[in-house]
């Protein structure tokens, strides 16, 4: 068959070569046989793959309306171009922008925050190199949009690390602790990373020919990072031996604090007054001190987190402990003294109620609302049995509100 071009001289309307008229043709509306093109003729619909622009012009020729495409117009897909990652971009994207702004209710929890935070972006990396590998410019393309990604949520975390926790101590007095951590803070997420980017090379999980699919790297990552974070076995480190200044768990204990304090409801101070705010001021303090050795972090960095909450415990007392003109301040001194030398949270609150408090405090039993009857020093013992207790098992979040003062007792009870 020959092709030849037409140059815009298509007939309008396909030559008639008969004047007689067909049956068809007489009655086009009754008619509902389908008709079928001749194998010699071309018939231009809508539908068809040239639309109008290719007609019959006579038996055996096709005439073409246009330019005829030169060689290499019409491409063959590349094969490569079809593949497609398993990676959900709009996951990541929403997990890093909601989890990376750091609040005084999460502060507590920032390693495990780090942790999520660099497993989704080794596990996208390690995906990419493994579906990209031959392919740069995919490659180069999705590295873009993850590095952008992490690159912001990083920053917003370091931000709102300075905004909150910061922001704490820069209250407490302790301006040079805040923009240490704060300014520590971006190189400690980093190597985090390291850290995790070794195990999963270890492991092996980032082979290649193993192929693993994205989910499957982001939960082996994070599950070690979780494992990793509550080995308990972990040897404590001196300040002075360590390369670094402070750690995540130091930032992490720094959090647990300031959350501990934002928790304190003033409300109570109104039930509490001279010897007795004291005393519960103290037992506080001896909880948050205990509390910050069980975390195994640095010595230097407990007695500055330390010396932080007890200013704090002070401007939350309106000044009272630390003026040696009142009794509460006596009371106070005294408990944490006996504390830094038995280390024995019991008994030096025995030691001090014993020694400063009346005799109404031991003898007088007052309504718990639940059915009993206790004194207020039976109710110290309480609050405190519970307090090592949860220690003992391990459980932040009790410990902080027993901290707080609102665990079992609340010090609407005591009135």
């Amino acid at each position: 068959m020959e092709i030849r071009s037409a140059l815009g001289l298509r007939p309008e309307k396909p030559t008639q070569r008969s004047s007689k008229t067909s049956p068809e043709q007489k009655s086009p509306k009754t008619n509902t046989t389908q008709k079928t093109p001749s194998l010699d003729t071309y018939e231009s619909t809508p539908s068809k793959l040239f639309g109008t622009q290719m007609e019959s012009l006579s038996p055996g020729t096709i005439a073409w309306d246009g330019v005829i495409p030169s060689s290499g117009t019409l491409q063959i897909t590349d094969p490569n171009a079809l593949i497609r990652d398993d990676i959900d971009w709009k996951a990541i994207e929403q997990s890093y922008t909601q989890n990376s702004y750091l609040t005084l209710d999460d502060a507590d929890s920032l390693e495990s925050t780090v942790n999520h935070m660099c497993s989704i972006y080794l596990a996208a990396k390690h995906r990419l190199e493994q579906i990209y590998g031959n392919q740069e410019d995919k490659l180069s393309e999705g590295m873009t949009q993850l590095n952008h990604l992490f690159d912001r949520a990083k920053s917003q975390m370091v931000s709102s690390f300075k905004n909150t926790v910061g922001h704490f101590y820069e209250n407490t007095g302790n301006k040079e602790l805040a923009a240490d951590m704060g300014n520590r803070f971006p190189d400690l997420i980093d190597k985090r990373m390291e850290e995790l980017e070794a195990y999963g090379n270890n492991l092996g999980i980032f082979d290649p020919e193993k192929n693993y699919p994205y989910n499957f790297l982001d939960f082996a990552l994070q599950t070690y990072g979780f494992q990793d974070q509550e080995k308990e076995d972990v040897p404590e480190v001196s300040q002075e031996n360590r390369q670094e200044k402070y750690s995540l768990k130091d930032l992490q204990a720094a959090g647990f604090v300031a959350k501990a304090a934002s928790k304190m409801n003033a409300k109570e101070l109104t039930l509490m007054q001279g010897d007795e705010l004291g005393l519960q001021m103290a037992i506080r303090y001896m909880k948050m001190s205990r509390t910050l050795d069980s975390f195994g972090i640095g010595e230097k960095t407990a007695s500055l987190l330390l010396g932080s909450f007890d200013t704090f415990l002070n401007q939350y007392s309106g000044g009272a402990l630390h003026d040696d003109t009142q009794s509460s301040s006596l009371i106070y001194q005294y408990a944490i003294k006996q504390y830094e030398s038995t280390k024995d949270l019991q008994l030096s609150m025995m030691q001090s109620a014993r020694k400063y408090m009346d005799d109404s405090f031991f003898s007088t039993f007052y309504d718990s609302g639940n059915g009993t009857r206790a004194a207020k020093f039976t109710r110290c013992m309480f609050d405190t049995s519970q307090f090592l207790h949860s220690l003992e098992n391990g459980s932040p979040a009790e410990l902080l509100q027993s901290i707080a003062g609102n665990r079992l007792y609340p010090m609407s009870t005591y009135a």
